[in-house]
């Protein structure tokens, strides 16, 4: 029996909710594990206060799982709304695009998503270029944890302002480092 790791408010999907993705058998064994599916937050049964952005992660491995992790870490709480679907070597993309747009679903509540990438042109953006709806499902490649943190902290915004702060967060994430001696830089 497969393990599901999906998870909706840290708690394991129902059987129902597993079942009604496509079987997909890898070595004779159902293909789950850890990284596969994660959805996190909310469950919909709360009242919102006012519509958020959702947010899906489509990447390589686990590298979702680790990302929304380290931002559970800095944030010190689980974020409404967040799902993470890893896509394995292993992994047929024409499986993988049912579940992709089941758990994009999971995580709108109106306001529409925004779905987040590693790698432009490898196969978890290509699955998530298949779900882009211009102004209301939103797509950006090259996800790391500042572009992560910028569209947490900015989801109540419009789509439009949302996308720039991730974009802004992501690119101004990325620096040199120089080692300091006496708080001067050397050079």
């Amino acid at each position: 029996m497969c393990r599901a790791w999906c998870r909706i408010a840290c708690e394991p999907v129902s059987l129902h909710q597993l079942q009604s993705f496509p079987a997909r058998r890898v070595g004779g064994k159902r293909a789950c594990g850890p990284g596969r599916l994660q959805v996190v937050g909310n469950t919909g049964n709360e009242q919102a206060v006012s519509a958020m952005i959702g947010i899906f992660l489509i990447t390589h491995g686990t590298l979702g799982e680790a990302l929304i992790q380290c931002a559970c870490h800095v944030l010190n709480k689980r974020p409404p709304r967040i799902a993470q679907l890893g896509v394995f070597a292993q992994d047929d993309p024409l499986d993988l695009l049912p579940i992709a747009r089941q758990m994009l679903t999971w995580v709108d509540e109106g306001a529409g998503v925004v779905v987040l990438t590693d790698i432009y042109g490898a196969t978890p953006s290509n699955i998530a270029a298949k779900l882009l709806e211009p102004g209301r499902i939103e797509g950006l490649a090259g996800v790391n944890l500042p572009m992560l943190l910028r569209v947490l902290t900015y989801r109540e915004k419009d789509m439009n302002a949302l996308v720039q702060r991730a974009i802004s967060g992501g690119c101004d994430g990325v620096m040199h480092m120089k080692q300091e001696k006496n708080g001067r830089e050397i050079q």
